[in-house]
């Protein structure tokens, strides 16, 4: 199960494009049940970077990624671990959006 929260700001760069930048934080747990049973906690924290077109008053199409950091903290029995620092970018969290306007 995860959970992001995240805050953006589009910033104009002419009449109808913009630069989307912000921050957000996430959270995933894991639990496994078995004989070596354990749960998983994975904090993060990335940058939202993206662009913005306007088609029209309604109309809007995005493109964006976030980058971050994060990492596993693994509870059992016999301790506490923590493991698999990420840094950085992947491609496959380019997210595209069709957005109607209310």
């Amino acid at each position: 199960m995860g959970m992001a929260y995240g805050r953006e700001k589009r910033i104009p760069l002419n009449n109808n494009f913009s630069f989307i930048r912000g921050w957000e934080v996430s959270g995933k747990v894991n639990a496994t049940i078995n004989n070596n049973s354990s749960l998983i906690v994975t904090p993060g924290i990335g940058l939202v970077l993206g662009f913005q077109y306007d088609v029209s008053k309604k109309f809007a199409v995005n493109i964006e990624t976030i980058p971050g950091l994060s990492t596993d903290i693994r509870f059992r029995s016999r301790g506490v671990d923590v493991s698999n620092l990420s840094v950085g970018f992947n491609s496959n969290s380019i997210a595209l959006g069709l957005m109607y306007r209310f």
